[in-house]
């Protein structure tokens, strides 16, 4: 999680020392409040906790519907409505709303995660005066070309979820070369609250869960269609998917959900998935690349072997057959075989469990996420 060296950057943190002791005004801007409850709690409750100001704004956030980060002390609002249309005027109009209510607050520092619109964000902290702004590439992102220059620009720094969004934004041409830039992976996961679960005993037939996270969408059905492939090879593997709360992503509906209701039960959204999780012996996870999955740091941190796909933030998860293994994405026969892979071998999946804890521990824990972007921001 240290700050990365690169050409063009003399610092060695993102901190600002001139401001990194006082209390600040911090602004949060985040895309949905599921990421806000899953990926920021454990940075706004240590920014309130060292007596920071914080806002938080986004889409149909109330302290109604976040209230672990509203108990925290952190102000909370919805994010003004977007804009109907991609004409100048519309974004002109979308700048002027976000920074009158920046403005209100007057924050020394803004935060922009996964809002739909980062350069509107950045150019409404720059229009607000804040002191500091802080780009957190929390997706992979697949829409770089369209909003990813622009807002690199924009940006006083950049936090990325793993190596792979900085080198391919360079390719791209990009990623600034005096921007600093830092790494941290993922928010981390609370080791305390997620704690190593024994497993299952196999009495009734191993259980492999997925959790769709807050993204949902394709990966859900990748899942869904390698237990088809299950049932059909004779396997005696219960399926369990974890989908999003709301339901309606593209291709992920409750009849959609229903037609493969034979070969995988769906546990519907869960606002707790520890029981879930505590409950299987192979966590899987299909994704087509992401910052940092948080279901998956969260399996780790239970004790589950893990598959998943070779892809920017999911390999990050995993050392190949010590603690689980990577298949080809888009390919759900390569996810049964590396699913088949694991669960042949029943007297190894207690070690891939310890391994999978231990680098929960070594490299997820919450805490230290929660420190690196402290520093990226610029406070203590």
């Amino acid at each position: 999680m240290a700050p990365l060296h690169r050409e063009g950057s003399t610092t060695a943190s993102l901190a600002n020392p001139a401001t990194s002791g006082a209390r600040r005004r911090i602004a949060i801007l985040a895309g949905s409040t599921g990421v806000l409850a899953t990926r920021a709690s454990g940075l706004i409750r240590t920014l309130t906790g060292g007596r920071h100001a914080v806002l938080v704004l986004a889409p149909e956030a109330t302290p109604a519907t976040v209230p672990g980060i509203a108990a925290s002390g952190a102000t909370i609002r919805p994010m003004p409505a977007r804009q109907s249309g991609l004409t100048l005027f519309a974004e002109r109009a979308e700048v002027a709303a976000l920074a009158a209510e920046l403005g209100d607050f007057a924050p020394h520092i803004v935060l922009v995660g996964g809002v739909a619109n980062r350069v509107v964000a950045l150019r409404a902290a720059r229009r607000a005066k804040a002191e500091r702004t802080v780009l957190l590439v929390d997706t992979m992102p697949i829409d770089a070309d369209r909003w990813a220059k622009r807002a690199l620009e924009l940006a006083d720094a950049a936090v990325f979820y793993n190596a792979d969004q900085p080198k391919m934004l360079t390719a791209l041409g990009h990623l600034p070369a005096d921007l600093p830039y830092m790494m941290v992976p993922g928010a981390g996961v609370d080791l305390a609250r997620f704690a190593q679960r024994p497993l299952p005993a196999f009495g009734n037939g191993a259980v492999v869960t997925m959790s769709a996270g807050v993204d949902g969408g394709d990966g859900a059905l990748q899942f869904c269609e390698a237990a088809r492939l299950l049932r059909a090879r004779g396997s005696n593997v219960r399926c369990r998917l974890i989908a999003p709360a709301p339901l309606g992503h593209v291709g992920l509906s409750r009849d959609t959900l229903a037609s493969y209701a034979d070969v995988a039960e769906f546990l519907g959204p869960l606002d707790d998935t520890r029981e879930a999780l505590a409950a299987c012996h192979v966590f899987a996870y299909a994704s087509a690349g992401e910052g940092m999955p948080q279901p998956i740091l969260e399996a780790l941190a239970t004790g589950r072997p893990i598959v998943t796909t070779n892809t920017p933030g999911c390999r990050d998860t995993v050392d190949e057959r010590v603690n689980g293994c990577l298949v080809p994405p888009g390919d759900p026969a390569a996810l049964v075989a590396g699913i088949e892979s694991i669960l042949k071998r029943p007297d190894l999946i207690p070690h891939l469990a310890r391994a999978s804890r231990a680098k929960a521990e070594r490299r997820f824990d919450e805490r230290a996420a929660t420190a690196a972007m402290m520093s990226a921001l610029g406070v203590s």
